[in-house]
């Protein structure tokens, strides 16, 4: 069989194997497994949606579910949104500034291609266009930043499969990836708001 496992070590050489050891079949054991320690101060939020919507990084994020239900994920669980009302917020903080460096990225399972939907958004609150969002117009992955900036990605989502969708802003350039290759990019000035994050809908409605 297959195992899949997030594992970090004090260090990693580039000029020198390393060995990391799996002890496993002894039911008495002990673990020191720490979920807010895998994931450093880079890290603002993270999410495994596993039969719960807290944030495993240190920063233990305020996060309220509006009627998305649980279902079975790409890993373990995972939430399911209808594309309208049920979402996920979590309550903006005031270290909850993303920058112009940053990266947003999950793992999705659409149902329908049909309209725009939002994977993950934060909306301006002075105008209608967002601070940044993730999700599909239709069939196309799209990222936008303020301005109404879009990058659509050249590779065509799927329904239902699994798919990794991320966004990655590096001063002003955007870019897109599916499954680990990039598909897209555009030149976006970001502007980080202060509104509330939201998975599965946006803030306000969806971009178009």
């Amino acid at each position: 069989g297959n195992i899949v496992v997030w594992v970090r070590i004090p260090s990693l050489p580039t000029t020198q194997d390393k060995t990391i050891f799996m002890y496993y079949g002894n039911p008495n054991i002990s673990t020191d497994q720490s979920a807010t320690g895998t994931w450093e101060s880079n890290y603002e939020l993270v999410m495994h949606l596993n039969n719960s919507i807290n944030d495993n990084t240190n920063n233990t994020r305020t996060v309220t579910n509006s009627s998305a239900t649980t279902t079975t994920g790409k890993i373990a669980g995972a939430y399911a949104f209808n594309g309208t009302n049920q979402r996920i917020t979590v309550t903006n903080a005031s270290d909850l500034n993303f920058g112009n460096t940053h990266t947003i990225s999950a793992w999705v399972n659409p149902s329908a291609l049909t309209s725009t939907r939002t994977i993950i958004g934060r909306q301006r609150s002075n105008s209608t266009d967002e601070a940044h969002w993730l999700g599909f117009n239709g069939t196309t992955p799209r990222s936008t930043t303020t301005g109404a900036c879009n990058v659509n990605s050249s590779q065509a989502a799927s329904t239902g499969s699994w798919q990794y969708i991320v966004a990655v802003q590096n001063g002003t350039n955007r870019r897109i990836y599916v499954n680990g290759e990039e598909y897209g990019s555009g030149t976006c000035t970001f502007t980080n708001d202060s509104r509330d994050i939201s998975l599965g809908a946006s803030n306000n409605g969806n971009p178009s």
